[in-house]
């Protein structure tokens, strides 16, 4: 078909360089297919289209092949007995057909042709025209003077050309495509059908395969009942692709929807559906059981109703013998259930259709007598308020009281703080400081009781906290706050004073009846700080602080300069000093210009510059204390324009005699001319310049022995001034590598640069090997022995499947203790090739459902490389074999978690097909 298509192109193309109005622009049409109708019949020279319209064409000479394509350079075409050259330079800027769908469509169903032309579409005088080909002639589809988008309707299935054409000042210009037209083909492959989350309206939706479009169908939706025999009409010849169905009772059901055009295709699908019973989808107690007699429990009762039958609702209960009806309601509702004996009880929900039950669910709960738990007072006595006092003895019984009591031990009296309440907790205010019990007693309301009793000392008055925000020493002039906390259990009436002593005499700084911060700004000198606390007795409590107030004192301690991105630099300066009151100033020398800049002041005595080209700079920090004494700073900083992140070889195993490219890689932090230089070191103790560029970032090296070889790649500014340079040394070690090398604490072999990952075939089998399980990457990795230096030789890596959370393999280290062919585990279900680790666990290729290399799921073994198992260690095929084969009883193996695989990195594995029940690594397999 897709020949028959070119050469039908061809053809087209061909006539179109001969017939008028035709000067095609060069494309290449896709595969066409399909027959013209018998009836449609053709002279050289002349055609008529569906509205007569007469196209002049000549006669047309199969000249080209299907390779040919046409550009704007045609022969002279006749047009009106006159002969026109076209002309490039009159071609329109954008000349072009759109066609909606795209490439093919069905019989009868509208094509729209959009045409572009940029360059005529504002001019006078020009015509456009959409014609198309049907492989026997030309046919017009509409001829304007008005640039628009038209329909186009075929009536026939066949392979076309279509052709949107401009004629302007007696030339031609032309843009086509290929278009495929296919019969129209409708089938139903299947319905969707979706129940509602209530359960209640079931949404059925066909699924089509189709050429049409799918806006001109009509659906109808039909359901038959298969107990009373009756068609049910849903909707008909509607245009929707979806209907909703509620069904009204249960029972066996068919849908059958149809689906039809105006054109006569007519498809229609019907599938089985059943309405499931009402059933019970809960049935609980609001309170677990054992409860207590007298106490209500509420019985909930829930069920599902597809099809909302009309149903009857009971909950009853069986004690000592016989049932009891609780409620019966043709309404779903809660039932309070109040007990008044103690005993076994069994609890009903049933729900009736008529006279009929349909289910019933059943509870058993128990009826005993009140419980009580806990043996402790809970006291709270964090805060400046009253005791908070709680327990931890608690009841069944919703209508247990508690009774809060404090017994003085001074006088030996007993005090209520709380009389009988449900409520549980209660507040307690100390009369003075002293011992105490504080006591709870608790009573259900069948007369059990219990009780619980703690000892409790209240406190005197106390400071608990005496602070200054500033640590001694300070310098003068220093202004710092005193603050302080004080406990005060019985909530007397106090007074504050902060107070100092200078060794001389006391002196108070403030006094109030509020416990608040307080300001002292202090003069050079040795102080005792007191926070006193005075009673209503005027007895005092006091805090003491020793505080030192220093002469001031600055040092520039250093300053640091730092540039996140090469363009924006950030200084600070900093200092050790007791001046509370220093100011900061920054400056910037430019040591090109030598001219001085302020900078601007940040936070946290910070300073910030952009720069704006490379060079030297001074950032100069000038201090100044509270007496007016400066102290300074200076730090320089070359500003580099360019700055070099990378300089290597493309290649990272080299080889004598081959060429690599040298790679330089930076980046340029602002406009600024730059030069790139190269250089090598010689023998000699010189650099040879190997290249100088304003672009060049790369060079071609050969390397002509296995050696020592070092560059230095610099960059320069527009001045000559070094902006950055990065040297690259080249030892042998860069050069491939073939045999054995210690490496990073283990033993590599190594092929044409390549480490190799699978020994066989390099090292022979060993008489002993160890395995290393990596439960965090899912890695099996195998080692071999260096002689005195351990195992350090990777071997093999395996990717497997560890256990899952629930199900985790175990960690730590184990000898092997059994091979088997066939490991039996559970479900049942067989792995081959089974190295038992310890206990349960095991080496095994992925199981499966039968002793057979056919069992195995596609799910289950394509979760190689995660965790999937029950605890043991899954591999595939041919890896567990490895091990079943080389491998001795005894094998070390150790099981660890890291997030770094190992020496080889992690295991490679395949993936099958659903479906596929074998494994492609097993040499049992048929190929």
């Amino acid at each position: 078909m897709k020949k028959r298509a070119n050469k039908l192109l061809a053809l087209v193309l061909a006539a179109a360089m001969m017939i008028p109005s035709n000067v095609f622009a060069a494309a290449e049409a896709p595969a066409v297919g399909g027959e013209l109708p018998a009836s449609v019949e053709s002279t050289a020279g002349e055609s008529t289209n569906a509205d007569n319209t007469e196209i002049k064409i000549p006669e047309v000479e199969n000249t080209l092949d299907s390779s040919v394509t046409t550009s704007n350079e045609t022969a002279p075409v006749s047009i009106d007995d006159q002969v026109v050259e076209t002309q490039d330079e009159q071609m329109p800027e954008a000349l072009a057909l759109n066609v909606s769908p795209k490439n093919s469509s069905a019989v009868n169903d509208a094509v729209e042709l959009r045409g572009v032309a940029d360059h005529v579409s504002d001019k006078e005088g020009v015509v456009y025209r959409y014609i198309y080909f049907d492989g026997i002639t030309w046919r017009d589809i509409k001829t304007s003077d008005v640039l628009e988008t038209v329909n186009w309707t075929p009536a026939q299935a066949g392979s076309y050309i279509l052709c949107f054409q401009i004629v302007y000042e007696g030339k031609n210009y032309n843009s086509m495509t290929a278009y495929t037209v296919q019969n129209r083909s409708l089938k139903i492959t299947g319905l969707d059908n979706k129940l509602s989350t209530d359960g209640k309206n079931v949404t059925i939706t066909p699924k089509l395969e189709t050429n049409v479009n799918a806006s001109g169908l009509k659906y109808s939706y039909q359901i038959y009942d298969l107990e009373s025999l009756v068609w049910t009409n849903l909707e008909m010849d509607t245009t929707a692709s979806s209907c909703v169905w509620t069904p009204k009772k249960s029972g066996g059901y068919w849908i059958h929807v149809t689906v039809k055009d105006d054109f006569g295709l007519n498809q229609t699908y019907t599938m089985c559906y059943g309405v499931s019973e009402p059933s019970i989808s809960g049935f609980d107690t609001d309170v677990k059981s054992p409860h207590v007699v007298d106490q209500p429990i509420v019985l909930t009762g829930s069920v599902k109703n597809p099809s909302e039958q009309e149903l009857t609702y009971e909950y009853l209960v069986y004690y000592n013998g016989y049932w009891k009806s609780l409620s019966k309601k043709t309404t779903l509702d809660s039932y309070s259930w109040k007990p008044d004996k103690k005993g076994s009880y069994l609890l009903c929900f049933q729900i009736y259709r008529g006279d009929k039950v349909v289910e019933q669910k059943f509870i058993y709960y128990t009826i005993a007598a009140p419980v009580i738990t806990g043996d402790k007072v809970i006291y709270d006595d964090s805060e400046e308020s009253s005791i908070k006092l709680d327990t931890d003895i608690t009841s069944n019984d919703v209508n247990g009281e508690y009774r809060w009591l404090v017994y003085h031990l001074d006088n030996k009296v007993w005090e209520l703080v709380q009389d009988w309440s449900k409520t549980k907790t209660a507040s307690w205010d100390p009369p003075k400081a002293g011992g105490y019990w504080l006591h709870v007693e608790y009573r259900t309301k069948d007369g059990q009781t219990k009780q619980a009793t703690v000892g409790y000392s209240v406190k005197d008055i106390e400071v608990t906290s005496f602070t200054v925000d500033k640590p001694s020493p300070v310098g003068v002039t220093t202004t710092i706050t005193l603050s302080g906390k004080v406990r005060n259990p019985l909530k007397e009436k106090l007074t504050y004073r902060y107070i100092y002593y200078d060794g001389i005499t006391w002196h108070e700084i403030s006094s109030s009846d509020k416990l608040e911060p307080c300001e002292w700004t202090p003069e050079i000198g040795n102080y005792l700080l007191c926070l006193q606390v005075i009673d209503s007795n005027k007895k005092a409590y006091n805090s003491f602080l020793s505080y030192v107030v220093e002469p001031l004192r600055t040092e520039i301690t250093g300053m640091t300069l730092y540039t996140p991105d090469d363009k924006t630099y950030f200084a600070r300066v900093d200092t050790d000093s007791n001046d509370p009151k220093l100011t900061y100033e920054y400056q910037r020398y430019d040591v090109e210009k030598g001219i001085w800049y302020s900078l601007p002041m940040g936070d946290n005595h910070t300073t910030y510059w952009i720069a704006n080209k490379s060079g030297g700079q001074w950032f100069h920090a000038i201090v100044t204390d509270s007496e007016g004494k400066t102290y300074t700073k200076t730090l320089g900083v070359n500003v580099q324009s360019y700055k070099i992140k990378d300089f290597t070889t493309e290649d990272r195993i080299l080889k004598p005699g081959v060429q690599t490219t040298l790679k330089m890689e930076g980046t340029k932090n602002f406009d600024e001319k730059v030069t790139y230089c190269l250089s090598q070191w010689q023998n000699d103790g010189s650099w040879k310049r190997l290249m100088t560029s304003d672009t060049k970032k790369s060079y071609s090296w050969t390397p002509t022995i296995k050696g020592y070889y070092a560059f230095v790649y610099q960059v320069y500014n527009e001045d000559g001034y070094l902006v950055d340079q990065k040297v690259l040394n080249i030892s042998p070690n860069n050069f491939e590598k073939n045999g054995w090398y210690y490496e990073d604490g283990y033993k590599f072999y190594y092929i044409n640069g390549v480490k190799q990952t699978n020994l066989d075939g390099i090292l022979p089998k060993q008489s002993d090997y160890i395995a290393k399980v990596n439960r965090i990457t899912c890695t099996v990795t195998v080692y071999a022995s260096d002689g005195a230096n351990g195992f350090i030789i990777p071997v093999k890596v395996f990717a497997c499947s560890v256990g899952l959370r629930a199900t985790p393999t175990p960690t730590g280290t184990f000898h092997t203790i059994e091979k088997y062919r066939w490991a039996y585990l559970m479900g049942p279900s067989w792995g081959q090739y089974g190295t038992r680790i310890v206990g349960g666990i095991y080496f095994h290729s992925v199981a499966g459902s039968a002793p057979n290399s056919y069992a195995i799921s596609a799910g289950n073994y394509n979760m190689l490389g995660q965790p999937a198992s029950h605890g043991c260690i899954r591999l595939c095929v041919r890896d567990a074999k490895w091990l079943y084969d080389n491998c001795k009883k005894g094998m070390e193996v150790t099981i660890y978690d890291s997030s770094y695989p190992g020496p080889l990195g992690k295991g490679s594995h395949i993936l099958i097909p659903a479906g596929q029940n074998w494994d492609p690594t097993d040499p049992a397999i048929a190929r």
